[in-house]
């Protein structure tokens, strides 16, 4: 007979947990690529659900810096990565005057630690077409410089 103690009990709960609520951390750091047409693209993913872009060596967007739109109103980019999908799910989501205004998505495919592509998912139909493994055109291909 197995005797278990309050000691394992806990030691397991907590590993449970700590299972339960860690969120991947691969993606961070700073990826360079092309994107569909063969412009540079780069992409710097950081902890904070910051985000910034580049295109062609140049800042798109850096969500760590404030927004503002035309007419003035506070923007926010933050992007937020489903692991639990297949494939994971990447959104990019913009908030004007903290609240939600629109997103993008992406399916994120991790080809190695240092190789990603981005696949747009525009709608339900391009989802249900990769979720049945078919391939929806590749919006960049991306690799690791830094963590």
């Amino acid at each position: 007979m197995i005797k278990i103690t309050f000691r394992t009990s806990l030691l397991v709960l907590l590993v449970a947990v700590h299972s339960c609520s860690f969120t991947p951390q691969k993606h961070v750091g700073t990826w360079e690529g092309t994107d569909h047409k063969g412009a540079p693209i780069g992409i710097t993913f950081y902890n904070n659900d910051a985000v910034k872009i580049t295109q062609d060596g140049k800042t798109v967007v850096d969500s760590r810096n404030r927004l503002r739109d035309a007419d003035g109103a506070i923007l926010n980019l933050q992007y937020e990565i489903l692991y639990d999908e297949s494939p994971a799910l990447l959104y990019f989501i913009i908030y004007k005057n903290r609240k939600k205004a629109d997103e993008f998505r992406f399916a994120i495919d991790f080809l190695s630690d240092n190789e990603i592509t981005l696949t747009k998912v525009n709608d339900e139909y391009d989802e249900m077409m990769l979720e049945l493994g078919e391939k929806v055109p590749i919006y960049a291909s991306l690799k690791r410089v830094n963590k």
